[in-house]
């Protein structure tokens, strides 16, 4: 049995939710975070990174930044840095979440790092893109994952399966 879950999907096809929901349906601890949209008005003027304890952090706007671009985005490592040593501390063994492993999060050597380290002691539940970066690539043939399209004729029905499957890798049933 695969311990690391990766999902994928269209755009708006309900991979943040999918991952949230099973999080919430896990009735044990998960730590980790999801991106939702900055807004100004009905402008959206970037990306926040939301924490399992509801922490919010800015680490991508369109306005220039100290940082890399990617697409319109200026990424802000530091912000993003902090944000995965506070969610995952060097120490953290248990079932992280990520939404997402992509372009934007792959600009941080502490994300790809720590990412990497839980994939060799914890269990990861994550979104990440098809295709792209050279880690995406690595965690796809990573002989430990699972990896899961998710489509609007599967989501509803995955949720239980992926909560009764993380339950059994970490060795606990509710």
């Amino acid at each position: 049995m695969r311990r690391h879950v990766l999902l994928y999907g269209m755009p708006h096809v309900g991979k943040t939710t999918t991952l949230l929901r099973v999080v919430e349906g896990l009735s044990r601890p998960a730590y980790g975070f999801h991106t939702a949209p900055l807004w100004d008005g009905p402008r959206r003027i970037g990306l926040e990174a939301v924490t399992h304890n509801g922490q919010h952090i800015a680490v991508a706007l369109v306005r220039p930044s100290i940082g890399p671009m990617v697409g319109k985005y200026w990424i802000d490592v530091p912000a993003l840095d902090g944000l995965v040593q506070t969610v995952w501390p060097e120490t953290f063994k248990g079932l992280a979440y990520a939404d997402e492993i992509g372009r934007l999060t792959c600009q941080s050597t502490v994300f790809t790092t720590r990412l990497g380290k839980l994939f060799e002691t914890g269990t990861v539940l994550a979104i990440t893109a098809r295709k792209g970066h050279a880690l995406i690539r690595g965690l796809q043939n990573h002989p430990d994952v699972q990896f899961i399209e998710i489509r609007s004729d599967n989501r509803d029905s995955l949720v239980p399966e992926l909560i009764d499957h993380l339950r059994r890798v970490t060795g606990r049933r509710e």
